[in-house]
């Protein structure tokens, strides 16, 4: 009876230990996950400071009421005009 108790309690051992151990390398994987998307997370936040600092530049231009210079057009140079 002792020997079947011991067993018993032996095979509950290992069964803990493996659920730990397994716990432990999904921490771990959770863990990679969340510094690759803190790191995406501080990409974006540098695409939207960006972008907003764009659409702030233009609106303080048409505040103080510049207006688009649009494409630009430059003159062909030929021969004749160089004389």
């Amino acid at each position: 009876m002792l020997i079947v108790f011991n067993v018993l309690l032996f095979i509950s051992f290992l069964s803990g230990v493996n659920s730990y151990s397994s716990t432990g390398y999904e921490i771990k994987k959770l863990q990679n996950r969340l510094s690759y998307l803190t790191e995406e997370n501080k990409k974006l936040n540098l695409k939207v400071a960006e972008s907003s600092s764009i659409v702030t530049v233009e609106n303080e231009f048409l505040d103080k009421y510049f207006v688009s210079a649009g494409t630009p057009e430059f003159l062909q140079i030929n021969q004749y005009s160089q004389k």
